[in-house]
């Protein structure tokens, strides 16, 4: 293990972009204390920089200020905060964050020792004993920042507290293996579906932009209780604060639109991405390997005459699904842009592997369309 002298940080030999956890449980203390985003940055810091169990952290105020840009003072009242946030089990209180000397007095343990003083530990991560199913992956690149996109945490905190709680909550619903990004149910982008062709033994739909919907956990990522949204004009308040957060981290890079085809409406819990069309980003790209169907599919509409294109060939809203049978759902699905890559991390693997043998089977429907419409074309 390899400490930096400057600011305690724990350095791990470079595996890829590596990734951290922390317990579905601390999400759960966060969302009910309604964390400010500068707490949340200060936990999600401290959890990164822990011991490969997942609980000592050398890392303190500086390695904060590092990646928030915040001064000491208000830091240190943000991490005191977090040491006072607690969550009751069995009528016992439990804090979500340590002090390093509190947490020996309690459980009369020996901390870690330290090479130099720098690396002594400072905070202790309560774990609360996770189960591989109760940990909530992460990429290290949340903290450290990745390219251009650099102190991701200070802009978090500029994105407002309400985003960095509904962010939390995105980790945890993220599910890429059968959504290929955070279920959907919690908040998405509709588009409106109509049957506009059938050719050869395939239906051509399009889909509209319209309306973003879902909502779970809605309440608490607005900072607003159960009991306050039974008032009307809170509730929509906190309506307003809920999808204004959904902005604010799509147009700072931190979720992206994965406009994906799915064979039920996204509130089933049953439905399923067959293939994906666009990865709508609003922070200057499109991520490697995402660029969807969504041409192809234009392409083919385009030809049987019900463009979804302008003549300069840029979309303006709607996509072209095309199916052998059923009815298509085109689904704004909000996507990580600082998820875990690692294929030896749970699911990862599986998931792509889904992502990969959907978008291969619509390339050979669309393949076998494209060469009955050549020959259509040809036998004119």
């Amino acid at each position: 293990m390899e400490v930096d002298k400057d600011t305690g940080e724990i350095k791990y030999a470079p595996k890829g972009k590596g990734s951290f956890w922390i317990s579905k449980q601390a999400i759960e203390v966060l969302l009910n204390e309604k964390a400010t985003a500068l707490e949340i940055a200060a936990y999600l810091v401290m959890a990164k920089h822990t011991n490969e169990g997942g609980m000592f952290t050398t890392s303190g105020i500086k390695a904060i200020h590092k990646a928030t840009g915040v001064s000491h003072p208000v830091i240190q009242k943000a991490v005191d905060k977090l040491t006072k946030m607690e969550v009751n089990q069995r009528a016992k209180e439990i804090a979500l964050l340590y002090k390093a000397d509190d947490w020996q007095k309690l459980t009369k343990t020996v901390l870690p020792p330290a090479p130099f003083e720098r690396a002594e530990v400072r905070y202790v991560v309560n774990d609360f004993k996770a189960k591989p199913e109760d940990k909530v992956w992460i990429s290290n690149e949340l903290v450290t920042g990745y390219g251009k996109f650099t102190q991701p945490l200070k802009k978090l905190k500029m994105c407002g507290d309400a985003a960095a709680r509904l962010l939390l909550i995105g980790y945890r619903e993220s599910n890429l293996e059968q959504y290929g990004g955070i279920n959907p149910a919690f908040f998405r982008q509709n588009y409106e579906m109509s049957n506009v062709n059938e050719q050869n033994g395939y239906a051509i739909w399009h889909g509209k932009e319209s309306i973003q919907n879902g909502g779970g956990d809605w309440g608490r990522a607005a900072g607003y209780t159960s009991r306050e949204l039974n008032d009307d004009d809170l509730k929509e308040e906190a309506s307003k604060v809920f999808w204004k957060a959904v902005g604010a981290l799509d147009q700072s890079g931190f979720i992206y639109q994965m406009v994906s085809v799915m064979d039920r409406e996204a509130k089933n819990p049953e439905a399923q991405v067959i293939y994906e069309l666009d990865a709508k980003s609003k922070h200057g790209y499109k991520p490697a390997g995402e660029e969807g169907l969504a041409g192809e599919t234009a392409r083919l509409s385009n030809i049987y005459g019900n463009p979804v294109t302008d003549s300069m060939g840029r979309f303006y809203g709607r996509y072209a699904a095309i199916v052998p049978a059923g009815e298509p759902h085109i689904v704004g699905i909000y996507r990580l842009r600082f998820r875990v890559s690692n294929s030896k991390n749970h699911g990862v693997a599986s998931a792509w592997a889904r992502i990969y043998q959907g978008q291969k089977e619509a390339k050979e429907w669309l393949n076998d369309l494209s060469e009955k419409a050549e020959k259509a074309m040809n036998a004119k």
